[in-house]
């Protein structure tokens, strides 16, 4: 009896003893993921401010952020893809969306590339968006397809240009910078979903949190301009 009172008593121990444990890992999880939004959140603002103050992107763009990431919407309007028919918006770049990129992406390179901000970025992606116009071809399955081919043939439009824009900066942004397609999937103007504001590129700068840029630097012996 009394070694079956000393059992109970050694598993309630380890029962305590497990559950305190158990507390104090959620605590810690809690307080490490609370830093390192902070930490983000200093981050973004941080490159957010080197964006505005080089006052890059006012020619009707928007800036905004989603989450770890900082956004900026590239309107139809401005990159201006050639028509591939009087209906459909193509994915060559016409000379006025090239002019626009030869303008704009260096200056972009250069903040982005630049050792201060350069640390604080892990990616750029390059997103093309289409409308939800149809093909005519009766099946909605399809012309989804469809849509989504045209908006990955204006991101890669978008990088490939850039890529030939740049001198010095080429190399940094060629490790951050790739390019996807989104289709119709995500409008702007849910209501009239054929509208041309949902036709756009958008360039999306994930930033690291503060928390990872030393382990950065210690891995990388240093970022390089």
């Amino acid at each position: 009896m009394k070694r079956h009172a000393t059992n109970d008593h050694l598993s309630s121990s380890l029962t305590d003893l497990m559950t305190s444990l158990m507390v104090i890992f959620i605590l810690l999880l809690v307080a490490k993921l609370n830093n390192q939004a902070t930490g983000t959140g200093r981050s973004i603002d941080y490159v957010m401010t080197q964006l505005e103050t080089t006052q890059l992107f006012k020619e009707g763009e928007t800036i905004r952020k989603d989450g770890d990431v900082i956004v900026i919407v590239v309107p139809q309007q401005l990159m201006s893809f050639k028509q591939a028919t009087a209906e459909h918006g193509g994915a060559d770049l016409s000379p006025q969306g090239r002019a626009y990129l030869h303008e704009n992406v260096p200056r972009l390179a250069n903040v982005l590339c630049g050792a201060a901000v350069r640390k604080r970025i892990d990616t750029i992606v390059v997103e093309g968006h289409s409308d939800k116009t149809g093909w005519g071809s009766g099946d909605a399955r399809t012309d989804q397809e469809e849509n989504l081919k045209l908006s990955q043939r204006r991101s890669m439009a978008v990088v490939s240009e850039s890529m030939n824009i740049l001198g010095d900066s080429r190399g940094c942004f060629l490790d951050l910078l790739s390019a996807t397609g989104r289709g119709d999937a995500h409008p702007i103007d849910a209501v009239n979903l054929s509208s041309p504001e949902n036709r756009r590129v958008e360039f999306r700068i994930r930033v690291r949190p503060d928390a990872a840029l030393s382990l950065a630097d210690a891995v990388n012996g240093g970022v390089q301009k």
